[in-house]
This record gives structure tokens, C-alpha cells and sequence, in this order.
């Protein structure tokens, strides 16, 4: 059995339900290493888009976490994984926010963020080009929600 292939197994596989994949990716960024997935869902449209491949790589002190960054979070109380911009950091606790979504996050522990995303892929090419005034900019949009829509092409193609 090839180590890459999702094999369907009787009952809840471990590896696809959100507190599996959780701990996996937990322990592959405690390691400093790189995780890639496929994206589900359109909260993060149009930055992120279903079927998108996302790279994530890991928060370390010295790469720090920011405004503007997209995370992966593992919610502390309801276990769900989400990937959503950090919209507000205050002391130990970040607040995200899906750019499509409407209400944002509930803050959680710094702790709770697995990952930052470094790579998105769509259609084979790297589609996520991060500069900081573009994350901050996008950001700010999105705490506004301001983002969904006209203003998402002037950061995403």
C-alpha cells in the first residue's frame, strides 16, 4: 500500500475528519515541515477557491504570525479545522475571518494556529502572490467586509 494513497476504510476515516487531520498537521508543523491539501468550501472565495491546493508551512518565533496571513486553525471548543485570514491579533489570541464570509471568527489561542498557508495552487500554477501591503490591504477589507466582490480583483486574480 502506496504511503500517498487515501485508502476508504469502514467508518470514519481518521485522516478526513477534521480532528484527525488536525493532529496530523499538528505534528508535521511541530516538525517544521509542509503540508498540502485540497480546500473545501467557499468561505475564503475568491483568494481561495474549492478544489485549490494549499500548501501550508509552519508559525515559527521567527516567522512570526500577522495581520494579513491566512491560517489554519483548530478551533479549541468545536475540534473544526479552518483556513481563514487573521483579521485582528491582540496579546495571545488571533481572530480570523473567511473573505467570503459574513461575521468574523471568534478569537482563539495563538496555540490553536497549526499553520500559516504558503502556496496555493489552482490549475497546475501558484496563484497566491503574498506581499505585505496586499495581506494587510486584504485584511483590513475583509474586517470591513468589503472584500467579496469587486474589490477581491485588485488581490487576487
Amino acid at each position: 500500500m502506496s504511503p500517498f494513497r487515501q485508502e476508504t476504510l469502514p467508518g470514519k476515516n481518521p485522516f478526513t475528519s477534521d480532528s484527525g487531520l488536525g493532529e496530523l498537521l499538528s505534528a508535521v508543523m511541530a516538525k517544521g515541515g509542509y503540508f498540502r491539501f485540497k480546500a473545501r468550501g467557499t468561505s475564503m472565495h475568491p483568494f481561495i477557491r474549492d478544489g485549490d491546493v494549499i500548501t501550508l508551512s509552519a508559525v515559527t518565533a521567527g516567522t512570526g504570525l500577522h495581520v494579513g496571513d491566512i491560517a489554519a486553525v483548530l478551533h479549541p471548543v468545536s475540534g473544526k479545522l479552518i483556513v481563514h485570514r487573521v483579521i485582528r491579533k491582540r496579546g495571545t489570541r488571533v481572530q480570523t475571518k473567511g473573505d467570503n464570509s459574513k461575521l468574523a471568527d471568534e478569537s482563539v489561542p495563538v496555540s490553536a494556529v497549526l499553520g500559516r498557508v504558503s502556496q496555493v495552487r489552482r490549475g497546475g500554477s501558484n496563484c497566491y502572490n503574498r506581499t505585505k501591503i496586499k495581506d494587510l490591504l486584504a485584511a483590513w477589507f475583509s474586517r470591513l467586509g468589503l472584500l467579496p466582490g469587486r474589490l477581491s480583483v485588485f488581490f487576487h486574480p
